[in-house]
């Protein structure tokens, strides 16, 4: 192998120069410092023949997703609450616009605005779903990306 700071072939030694890991030469160590790092041995009983490539997924798997009335749920309430839209806007540290296209329904607020959006205004957007996983038919080991679009558009 060669050093990675100034090309020779010779015997490496991970060493950190400046901030980044390089495997280096004896003389480019000199530039950083020497990182002795514990070989890791797997044990006796998984050896890397036994072990499974791919881990099986489970059949369902939980997402959190925001409500399909919310563009309604949120004007009702900054209203009830009597808050004008730009008022509500600098309470949730986001932009004017941003709050009339979600009143609206543009767009759709993500996870992280919608929990900002229950905190300030005591609501409920965001709801937890069971999805089941998709498994994929690939009759080869190796799967690329274009198999995965396949199965997809499928």
């Amino acid at each position: 192998m060669n050093c990675e700071m100034c090309g020779t072939e010779s015997n490496l030694i991970n060493s950190l120069v400046e901030g980044v890991e390089l495997k280096v030469c004896k003389n480019c160590s000199a530039f950083g410092k020497s990182i002795k790092r514990p070989i890791r041995r797997l044990p006796p009983s998984s050896s890397p023949s036994s072990r499974p490539i791919f881990q099986k997924k489970p059949d369902k798997e939980i997402v959190q997703v925001i409500i399909d009335d919310f563009s309604k749920i949120i004007k009702d309430k900054r209203e009830k609450m009597g808050l004008k839209q730009k008022e509500l806007a600098k309470y949730l540290a986001e932009r004017e616009s941003l709050i009339h296209k979600m009143e609206s329904g543009s767009i759709t607020p993500s996870i992280d605005l919608a929990r900002k959006l229950e905190r300030q205004l005591s609501i409920k957007l965001i709801e937890e779903q069971e999805v089941k996983s998709q498994n994929l038919k690939i009759n080869s080991a190796k799967l690329t990306i274009g198999d995965m679009i396949k199965q997809k558009l499928q």
